[in-house]
């Protein structure tokens, strides 16, 4: 559309047969997924945006939709063999695992609500270096090493980049939060855990993201959140919740409206947040805003309305005093 100037609202089918006239390579499955988002992906010029970015940098312009037969001179000259199609395949791989992980971190709101415990220990716990503070949960997460080393590297980038917003530490442990691993199932499966035990070795590194969180401005704008079940009887009008886990939101209503989907149970949750942080500079997935609201974060229910079509919208205010991660 940004390449042949196709108005917004032309049929995929139109659009697949102006490809063909042009000799075009047909879109993948992840492109397909994108056409059928209509406005919310077509609004603004991303392809355009990316380009002027790498020309910015001194490299070459991506040919979005190339012709037919595109590799063919790399093949003739032996580029293929410098393995840039792998390199390529895995980092649109790579992506859409990061942005299907993003989409399931807005969906956790699944799992909240429940009646537990506080969670102590957190700041009386000393603050570590990164590497340091995650070296308890490397021994239980298989794997988990490899991502802790690329969260470090990038912290230290970051940092310098920044100049003293957030340390190196802090930024690797926003970082770590977001990297396609098992890092944040696996955290806020604990913090949601009625077993207070099973968080002892995650302190080190949430005294890190407490603190982290504290130096980052504060958001207070509305956000959203949402999941495709009726969740009404757990947010009755005027009752107090608690989020246990670290809460994904974003602050584009359409993005969690049209992963919700338009039919079948949903519940679009619409927060009014103290001090929500926003943390997409930090994180490994770029594409979308994404703010998070601290472990045990308590939310009064101020509207519930059902909708057509199976929708519920619940309204939620952040209290401003909290008291159950000490």
């Amino acid at each position: 559309m940004w390449k042949y100037g196709i108005p917004k609202k032309t049929p995929i089918a139109d659009v697949r047969a102006l490809l063909k006239k042009q000799d075009t390579v047909q879109p993948p499955e992840w492109f397909q997924a994108m056409l059928t988002q209509g406005d919310i992906f077509c609004e603004g010029e991303h392809f355009g945006t990316v380009n002027a970015a790498l020309t910015s940098l001194g490299a070459d312009e991506i040919d979005w939709l190339p012709g037919k037969g595109w590799n063919e001179a790399a093949e003739g000259s032996g580029g293929a063999d410098d393995g840039t199609a792998d390199r390529m395949g895995a980092f649109i791989a790579s992506t859409m695992e990061l942005h299907q992980l993003y989409l399931d971190r807005l969906a956790g709101v699944k799992d909240e609500g429940l009646v537990l415990p506080a969670i102590t220990g957190v700041f009386d716990t000393p603050l570590l270096e990164f590497q340091e503070a995650v070296g308890p949960v490397v021994s239980l997460l298989p794997g988990i090493d490899r991502h802790v080393g690329r969260s470090y590297e990038f912290g230290k980038r970051r940092a310098d980049e920044e100049a003293g917003e957030l340390s190196a530490d802090a930024v690797a442990a926003l970082h770590l939060y977001t990297c396609e691993s098992a890092f944040y199932r696996e955290i806020n499966a604990v913090l949601r855990s009625p077993d207070r035990t099973k968080v002892v070795p995650y302190l080190p590194y949430l005294r890190l993201l407490f603190s982290a969180v504290s130096r980052l401005p504060a958001h207070t704008a509305p956000l959203w959140r949402g999941v495709s079940l009726d969740l009404r009887a757990q947010y009755p009008f005027g009752r107090t919740v608690t989020w246990w886990g670290v809460s994904s939101c974003t602050s584009e209503a359409a993005v969690a409206r049209s992963f919700l989907g338009s039919r079948g149970k949903r519940t679009l949750f619409e927060v009014t947040p103290a001090r929500a942080v926003g943390i997409r500079r930090y994180s490994a997935f770029t594409g979308e805003e994404e703010f998070i609201l601290s472990p045990g974060t308590q939310l009064k229910v101020t509207g519930v309305k059902a909708e057509r079509g199976g929708l519920c919208t619940v309204r939620l205010t952040e209290l401003e005093e909290q008291t159950l991660v000490s």
